[in-house]
């Protein structure tokens, strides 16, 4: 560790300015040390040693659409690639590094067939789910040897209302396990005069390498627009005592940051949209469901 000192934020509801003394004491020292020095006293209150900082942020990463130009800027073939006496349509650079694509829109619109999703009756399933979903997710902290130092966690969390637990609205834990530490991804890109990026997977799906997002929850989903939320940490979820035994181990709290211990997070959000599949309340289904219901549900 670090024996170097460096300040760090003071905590919440005190003073984040320097005080009058301790501003006096550093102009008195400033004019005449040797004699005033003895007196001056420095608190050590807002620092740690840098050994023990949180120095870089868990990022879910995205990949953003770019225009050609852009790519070609990136591309060191791009006199061949891009070159000026060939018609602009013709520029074929090679794109830009970034994290890979992923099958999740933030909008899942209910107009496309492949997010057409179903709510089932219980007990059963939507036979066409959405595929397994592969997302990434980044923590340049490393240790000495350049290995990944801090475990990430993520979790999933299903219509979170404002001032809601958060431990209250996880679900689809047979897809996304909250309490398993994300997998380093071998596979990375070299982004221009950025770090290399310290990759981890997020990799939602069940044995049949699928996710149902209607029926997988817990309980089949009442037939509208839903939101689910990804969630990413790099510390252990936060865990409080117990109320009814101090003695007792910790509760944790999936779904919630452990700020107190230096955590950060990253969210990024989904809606999608489940058609009407059960005929059993009022004899009728959604015509997207016709045929789409079966097999036996999963209890996310």
């Amino acid at each position: 560790m670090s024996s170097r000192l460096e300040p760090t934020p003071s905590p919440a509801g005190s003073a984040s300015a320097p005080s009058l003394a301790t501003i006096a004491c550093g102009v008195a020292l400033g004019a005449t040390a040797t004699l005033v020095a003895a007196a001056c006293i420095i608190p050590d209150t807002g620092i740690v040693l840098s050994g023990d900082l949180n120095r870089n942020a868990v990022q879910i990463l995205e990949r953003a659409q770019v225009s050609v130009d852009a790519d070609c800027a990136c591309d060191a073939a791009a006199s061949t690639n891009c070159a000026a006496i060939k018609p602009r349509e013709t520029w074929d650079p090679n794109p830009c590094p970034q994290p890979e694509p992923t099958n999740l829109p933030h909008l899942m619109s209910n107009d496309a067939p492949e997010y057409q999703f179903c709510s089932c009756p219980p007990g059963q399933e939507d036979l066409s789910p959405l595929p397994g979903v592969e997302l990434w997710v980044n923590d340049l902290d490393t240790t000495e040897d350049g290995e990944p130092l801090d475990e990430l966690y993520a979790a999933l969390l299903l219509d979170l209302e404002p001032g809601e637990d958060p431990t209250l609205a996880v679900r689809y834990t047979n897809y996304l396990n909250p309490n398993t530490p994300l997998n380093t991804d071998t596979r990375t890109y070299l982004p221009i005069q950025q770090p290399r990026p310290r990759l981890r997977r997020v990799l939602i799906r069940d044995v049949t390498s699928t996710w149902d997002l209607c029926n997988g929850a817990g309980a089949p989903l009442e037939p509208g627009w839903h939101q689910v939320t990804l969630i990413v940490t790099d510390r252990p979820w936060f865990a409080a005592p117990d109320p009814l035994d101090p003695d007792a181990p910790a509760i944790e709290q999936v779904g919630v940051p452990d700020f107190a211990n230096g955590a950060t997070q990253d969210q990024s959000h989904f809606v999608f949209f489940c058609f009407d599949g059960d005929e059993t309340e009022d004899g009728v289904i959604d015509p997207q469901c016709t045929d789409r219901c079966g097999g036996g549900g999963d209890d996310g």
